[in-house]
């Protein structure tokens, strides 16, 4: 019998391992075009104008969404394995509030680039 616990455990691991996917097949494109940049392959004005175009802004942002997932859902679930109730709610607010300014600050650097 499922109960509502295990529900919970099925998705918090199926959204884990959809984050894990995303990072898997996202991350390898941007470490080759840091190291085109870093080969002078291409220079800082092309590389502006790569950064500007929509598709990789809304490429970035995914990126940056999947990753902030996946360390959600990973401190997370270490914080409710080893860390007490009487602490566990005040650190996971807080780790929270990080998680989510870091994230809010990600996603203004990617589009802020375009104004």
């Amino acid at each position: 019998m499922v109960n509502h616990v295990t529900k919970h455990v099925v998705r918090e691991w199926y959204w884990q391992r959809l984050s894990a996917v995303l990072l898997a097949l996202f991350l390898p494109a941007a470490f080759c075009l840091t190291l085109c940049l870093r080969a002078e392959s291409i220079n800082y004005a092309q590389f502006m104008d790569l950064m500007q175009h929509p598709l990789v802004q809304i490429w970035h942002s995914l990126i940056t969404l999947s990753f902030s997932l996946h360390l959600w859902i990973g401190i997370k679930i270490i914080l409710e394995d080893y860390i007490s109730l009487a602490l566990r709610i005040p650190t996971l607010a807080v780790t929270s509030v990080c998680l989510i300014g870091v994230t809010l600050w990600g996603l203004k650097i990617i589009w802020w680039i375009s104004l």
